[in-house]
């Protein structure tokens, strides 16, 4: 379950360093960070205007939340998207080769993100220290996967 405050009951389903590289690990992330995010601006609005704010105020208020709440939710879609055309266009502009290459791409714009914004998703407790280390490794991993084919792309 996710909170909008405190420990989230739901938990990251990698279970391994490997599992960090499997695109619907990466997009359950995002889903998480945006739900939590945005659940997070509508219970401070809902606070600050229990204890007698105005709702324009409360709403101004919470527009940093909302900005935050709007971005986690735009990379979320950026990277469904992204695994989205991959599959739509796997067999039929791509081959196996660009197919294989373009994941291990979603996967790389996946975990730099998520190490870039490493406190959104450890904040709840929905990442740990050991998946923080996981993700670090697996940026580089993917560097180095995509490396040969940087050129050709």
């Amino acid at each position: 379950m996710i909170k909008a405050r405190g420990k989230s009951t739901e938990q990251f389903p990698a279970k391994s360093e490997k599992d960090i590289q499997d695109l619907d690990v990466l997009l359950h992330a995002f889903r998480h960070r945006s739900a939590r995010m945005l659940l997070e601006a509508a219970a401070q609005i809902n606070k600050d205007v229990s204890s007698g704010k105005t709702f324009q105020t409360a709403w101004n208020d919470a527009l940093v939340l909302m900005m935050r709440s709007s971005r986690a939710h735009a990379m979320c879609i950026l990277l469904s998207n992204f695994v989205s055309g991959i599959e739509e266009e796997s067999n039929k502009t791509l081959g196996q080769a660009e197919t294989s290459v373009m994941k291990e791409l979603a996967v790389l714009f996946g975990l730099y993100w998520i190490e870039r914004e490493m406190g959104d998703f450890l904040e709840d407790g929905y990442l740990n220290e050991h998946h923080g280390r996981w993700i670090r490794r697996g940026v580089i991993t993917m560097l180095d996967k995509i490396r040969p084919n940087a050129v050709a792309l």
